[in-house]
């Protein structure tokens, strides 16, 4: 999975770059919010069972999520979820032998959390070996 979730961000850095990293600025980490405070920004993180190092099966699935942050408006983290679901849904990476196919689970709308808006994305994948 970590060779995934680097894929991942190798396609969210692709130069030149694409709306989503701008509008965050390059702002994206693995589990928790940059240190720097500075926003907006988007963590992503795996929700599943299988293990983290690897895959091991023929075909397989698992899902991750990626949540967006703004100081600005309802609309700015709207715009950046769609941005992100722009970039990463239908997205096809190849990983350690396998394909993966990326689509799009379900997503929330903005909600106010303290001075931030929110909104998260959950995407499904469906791994393939190769």
């Amino acid at each position: 999975m970590n060779a995934f979730f680097n894929a991942l961000h190798a396609l969210f850095a692709t130069e030149p770059h694409n709306a989503f990293y701008s509008a965050i600025g390059g702002r994206f980490s693995y589990g928790e919010a940059l240190p720097q405070g500075a926003k907006p920004y988007a963590v992503f993180f795996g929700v599943t069972s299988l293990p983290t190092d690897t895959f091991s099966e023929e075909l397989d699935d698992f899902s991750f999520q990626v949540n967006v942050y703004g100081s600005g408006t309802y609309q700015e983290v709207a715009v950046i979820l769609s941005h992100c679901r722009a970039l990463f849904d239908g997205a096809v990476l190849t990983v350690n032998g396998y394909d993966i196919m990326i689509t799009r689970e379900m997503q929330t709308p903005p909600w106010r959390d303290g001075d931030l808006w929110a909104a998260a994305i959950e995407f499904s994948t469906i791994i393939q070996e190769t």
